[in-house]
């Protein structure tokens, strides 16, 4: 973008940016071709200046489980970012069992809660939050369903399908 002080001062010091090039006026002072803001409050504060209303960005988290996340994580992530997700975090982490089953307490005591969470414990997963307009919906259709078996068949080129084993080692979580 360049200096903000006019297109003089861009002349001088950043020949190339946008606000040398491009600005209307000569002399530091006119009218600037560019103007980014100087951090991320500014940015927010621009946005909502300029547009009426929440923008339509969802952001959901996605998981790369365990062996998966060794094995096929930059794959699974060039097909996140090939499906036009922003990743705006990112963590690789090893969980604890119990963190996993304070993660996944809405299935205590289903048939697959020890299984689920034993194997969630047992390696690092990647674990990231996605944005995009209608994220949530987005990234279901591209995990497919939660069954492997079942996303081979119904959903051939999805995640599950491609990267899973069975039910539980099934690549990847969404939330």
């Amino acid at each position: 973008v360049g200096p903000r002080e006019g297109k003089a001062t861009a002349r001088d010091k950043a020949p190339a940016s946008l606000n040398a090039v491009f600005s209307p006026g000569a002399d530091d002072g006119d009218e600037l071709a560019a103007l980014a803001p100087r951090n991320a409050v500014d940015a927010a504060r621009a946005i909502d200046a300029v547009f009426e209303g929440p923008l339509p960005v969802e952001h959901t988290l996605a998981v790369i489980k365990p062996g998966t996340a060794d094995e096929h994580r930059a794959e699974i992530m060039r097909e996140i970012r090939a499906h036009g997700f922003t990743i705006a975090a990112q963590r690789r982490a090893r969980l604890s069992k119990e963190q996993v089953e304070s993660f996944y307490e809405e299935h205590r005591g289903k048939f697959f809660f020890d299984r689920l969470t034993s194997y969630i414990a047992s390696g690092p997963v990647i674990a990231m939050v996605l944005a995009k307009p209608g994220a949530i919906k987005s990234w279901r259709s591209l995990m497919g369903p939660t069954n492997t078996f079942k996303a081979r068949t119904d959903a051939p080129s999805s995640l599950r399908a491609r990267f899973g084993i069975d039910g539980t080692r099934n690549a990847t979580h969404g939330s």
